[in-house]
């Protein structure tokens, strides 16, 4: 599992992830040492980035795990997120799915009414 966490903040989470499970965090060049050393005492790796527009240059990321032998990348996160993907120029497909919510879903989110949708552009 790869994390973007440009100022470590994962570093104050003390369960997450799972123990035993291997990760990943993109971290930008000013984080804190000691929350890096907090992550890496959990088993994750801290892999310093260059910063583009206050997060970490998704260049940067991508060119430091393709180093790793990393040759694709699921981006689940939020618009910021694909934004800097889509930016950075560093994705070749995507694929959007949005759910049919149920009845009590719609109490909770009422904005959520399209129907399902799969798209791969």
């Amino acid at each position: 599992m790869v994390v973007f966490d440009t100022t470590l903040s994962l570093a104050q989470e003390t369960d997450w992830p799972m123990r035993g499970r291997e990760f990943i965090v993109m971290a930008g060049d000013a984080a804190e040492p000691a929350r890096a050393r907090a992550v890496e005492s959990r088993g994750g790796k801290v892999i310093r980035c260059s910063m583009e527009g206050g997060r970490v240059s998704v260049r940067d990321a991508v060119a430091h795990l393709a180093a790793m032998k990393f040759t694709r990348l699921l981006v689940e996160g939020g618009p910021r997120l694909f934004a800097s993907f889509v930016a950075a120029q560093a994705w070749g497909t995507r694929a959007g799915f949005t759910s049919r919510p149920s009845t009590s879903d719609r109490a909770a989110f009422p904005c959520a009414h399209r129907a399902p949708e799969m798209r791969s552009t």
